[in-house]
């Protein structure tokens, strides 16, 4: 790729305009543009934005410039690592369940563990010699279990896993350690691989599944050998040790005499691990959304709405509860959303980043997503205005910013919300009111999450927080012009 100064020069030699005369049109200072020409100093949004005009380029020749551009404000290394955080919330692969209760298991118990070595080629064989396995195990020991160390960058653990979610294999403990590589500063190939990790975990973590406990260590960026043990990887069953090659197309199938050295060396990392993933099934996020503190400082957020309760207040909650609902009901909701708005007006920073659809469901019809229908009416006219309203100051206020999609450059599947960096939650809506969530611990993952909602606008997938304002303030008129008519 090549740097922006090259491209600067390149282009304005192709366009008809010279230094001189192009800082002449442009009113850029012809200084300024001539040592960001020269590469001697970075060029501004403000004065890259008043010479593109200019340059007469093609679509492609735009686009390259503008990769340019925003590769000299964050960094190759960044910029890398912000495209796959893109890709992985907008392409994420959900998993369906689609296994009754009542199905019959679809595989053939063995009659006896594997007693012998055994060498098995093929992922298909692979998956299907575990499960048989598994199987002898459920049927006949009382504690049966799976234990896996192995990172989960690609489908042959999650199509596993996928094999075990029927009834039969309800009382299967499963643990699984994924060894995320430990990545400096500058080495995004180590960063890129612990993203592809996350981007197919949490497909399994976010689908109606079978729990499964995930915890995670760190390892050197040379996956050949982990912690002393000559197979890369291994799967622990009651009876049995899998060995796993790098590329999953063959594994070593050990006898019961092996098993004791390996489950001492999995309980060593295990005790050293700490937990990745925790997975929630609710019907609402309402409790979740709760659980901030006084002592939280900063949340960022890509969500279906602007986070619409941090702008309630005590009389505008009192009067949209249901009053159908039960009088003790509406007592713990009040004091839940009462004490999620006190706690959210005290973050120092805050970023929600949110869809058109989200934002006009709130506009045209008064939905807050953040609480379920059933709980709450929807907002009138005049409350809806109240909150656009804060929402302009929070805005202008400049800590705690609201930013709306570009729906044609940036349509995420999945939302995330986080709080400090001690924890990042996922979640989607699989039903009516219906949320699969899945809460994330890893910190660095946490903070390249963070860091890429913080650098939405430099990307040009939200309009800026000037720009959503204009459309706050639009909203507003629209709403006054429709109760004025209605009255």
């Amino acid at each position: 790729m090549k740097q922006l100064n090259e491209l600067l020069e390149e282009y304005v030699k192709k366009s008809d305009y010279t230094v001189y005369s192009l800082s002449f049109a442009s009113k850029v200072n012809r200084t300024t543009l001539q040592r960001a020409i020269n590469g001697e100093r970075s060029i501004s949004k403000e004065n890259f934005d008043k010479i593109l005009p200019y340059l007469n380029l093609t679509l492609n020749e735009k686009t390259d410039l503008e990769t340019a551009f925003t590769v000299s404000q964050i960094g190759e290394y960044t910029f890398q690592k912000h495209l796959y955080i893109k890709d992985l919330l907008e392409n994420i692969d959900f998993i369906t369940s689609t296994a009754a209760d009542d199905e019959e298991v679809p595989i053939v118990s063995l009659s006896s563990p594997v007693n012998e070595a055994r060498l098995v080629k093929g992922i298909f064989n692979i998956i299907k010699l575990i499960c048989q396995m598994i199987a002898y195990n459920i049927e006949n020991s009382e504690a049966p279990f799976l234990y896996a160390l192995s990172p989960f960058h690609n489908r042959f653990f999650r199509d596993l896993y996928d094999q075990l979610q029927l009834a039969f294999f309800n009382n299967l403990e499963i643990l699984h350690i994924v060894p995320f590589l430990k990545a400096p500063k500058n080495d995004s190939d180590s960063s890129l691989f612990n993203l592809e990790m996350l981007s197919t975990l949490l497909p399994f973590a976010l689908s109606d599944r079978q729990h499964c406990s995930f915890s995670y260590y760190y390892e050197s960026a040379d996956f050949s050998s982990l912690s002393g043990i000559p197979t890369p990887y291994y799967v622990l069953l009651n009876h049995n040790v899998i060995l796993i090659a790098q590329d999953y197309q063959s594994a070593f199938i050990l006898p019961d005499t092996f098993l004791p050295f390996y489950k001492q060396h999995f309980e060593k990392i295990l005790h050293s691990a700490l937990p990745l993933l925790d997975t929630l099934d609710t019907p609402a996020l309402l409790s979740v959304f709760s659980d901030t503190t006084v002592n939280t400082g900063y949340s960022y957020a890509i969500e279906a709405q602007p986070c619409l309760t941090y702008h309630a207040d005590a009389s505008m909650i009192a009067k949209v509860i249901n009053k159908e609902i039960p009088k003790k009901s509406q007592q713990v909701l009040s004091r839940k959303l009462l004490a999620q708005c006190e706690n959210l007006r005290s973050l120092k920073k805050a970023t929600s980043v949110f869809s058109r659809k989200g934002y006009d469901d709130f506009v045209k019809k008064g939905i807050i997503y953040q609480v379920p229908g059933e709980l709450m009416r929807p907002l009138n006219v005049k409350e809806r205005i109240t909150i656009l309203e804060r929402l302009i100051a929070s805005n202008q206020n400049g800590n705690k910013e609201s930013l709306l999609i570009k729906p044609a450059v940036f349509h995420p599947r999945i939302e995330f919300f986080s709080y400090d960096n001690t924890s990042i939650m996922f979640y989607y809506m699989s039903g009516e009111n219906e949320f699969r969530t899945c809460i994330l611990k890893e910190p660095n993952l946490i903070e390249s999450f963070n860091d890429f909602v913080m650098h939405l606008n430099v990307h040009g997938y939200t309009y800026s927080a000037e720009e959503t304002t204009g459309i706050f303030e639009d909203s507003i008129a629209e709403l006054q012009t429709a109760s004025d008519d209605a009255s």
